[in-house]
């Protein structure tokens, strides 16, 4: 998340005025009237965001599962790691496109499509580790 909210709000700049991130964190947005080619990428913008904070977070992520929440094993760690990305990798894609449809065509901030997005990819990311990657 911070990450993306890093991007989100300075070099790719897709927080609207109205977002919370920038009413109660006082991160910059961009001005618009809706006729911007800047707003209808919006939901572009906000993707890369996140597909950058995912490759950063992934790594981050598999190596505190591997020491902290499973016990590594059921794979040689480079297969692990491969199926760990490929895993998130498909939650992250299924998420994405939620995020996506909802600022596109609902109209929702970012920040609260981000927040579906980021748990629609948990519980998808969850059942695969558990089941698939590591050891119970």
């Amino acid at each position: 998340m911070a990450v993306f909210y890093v991007l989100a709000a300075t070099c790719l700049k897709c927080l609207t005025p109205d977002d919370w991130a920038v009413v109660k964190l006082g991160l910059p947005s961009v001005a618009f009237d809706g006729t911007e080619p800047w707003y209808a990428s919006r939901w572009l913008l906000a993707a890369a965001a996140t597909a950058i904070g995912f490759v950063i977070a992934n790594i981050f992520c598999w190596l505190l599962n591997r020491a902290i929440v499973f016990r590594p094993g059921k794979f040689a760690w480079y297969v692990e790691l491969a199926l760990f990305f490929g895993a998130s990798s498909f939650a992250t894609l299924v998420a994405l496109a939620v995020q996506s449809l909802l600022i596109r065509y609902v109209g929702v901030t970012t920040s609260f499509a981000v927040v579906v997005e980021v748990a629609v990819s948990f519980v998808v990311n969850f059942c695969a580790r558990k089941f698939f990657i590591f050891r119970g």
